[in-house]
């Protein structure tokens, strides 16, 4: 069982991961060093009351949603942070840029219909660009890989060393 501070850390990456924030523009945006960004989630170091607060009212969720073992991310965060921050240049400017590689395969290519069928990485990479987002095709495998809990891959049926991936049902 996770105690309060992992399970906050945990809700805290979800929703970084669902804001499609790189881990460095959160920090930078927090006030928080890269360092010390870090060291929090290896658990080196506790996050103050007061950068929980910081990051409760940046998400628009209060520290007890933060702290709860049934805390569910919105799967629009990145729209609505966009909606909110829309004046706000520095906030806004982050969250236009080229979202992060985990946000772009969990939040857009997870609910596009034609992941449903398998996909090689080039043809990943190219629906990425469709979308303005370059991400090298090392990048894209690595991450399919580390979310295979929602991912189905396997071997080409033509190629080798090459693999097929597509949304799990």
């Amino acid at each position: 069982m996770l105690n309060s501070f992992e399970t906050t850390l945990k809700n805290i990456l979800n929703l970084i991961d669902a804001s499609g924030l790189t881990e460095n523009q959160f920090a930078e945006m927090m006030n928080l060093s890269i360092r010390k960004w870090r060291y929090i989630k290896k658990g080196r170091v506790d996050l103050k009351l007061s950068d929980i607060e910081k990051i409760g009212n940046f998400f628009y969720v209060s520290v007890s949603q933060l702290s709860g073992t049934n805390f569910k991310v919105r799967n629009d965060l990145r729209h609505f942070l966009l909606e909110k921050y829309k004046n706000n240049t520095e906030y806004r400017a982050h969250l236009e840029k080229k979202p992060s590689l985990i946000f772009a395969i969990k939040y857009v290519l997870l609910s596009y219909r034609g992941f449903l069928e398998p996909m090689e990485v080039k043809d990943i990479q190219l629906y990425f660009k469709s979308l303005n987002w370059e991400f090298k095709s090392s990048s894209i495998s690595n991450a399919l890989i580390r979310l295979r809990e929602e991912i189905d891959i396997q071997p080409h049926p033509s190629k080798t060393k090459t693999f097929t991936y597509n949304a799990k049902d």
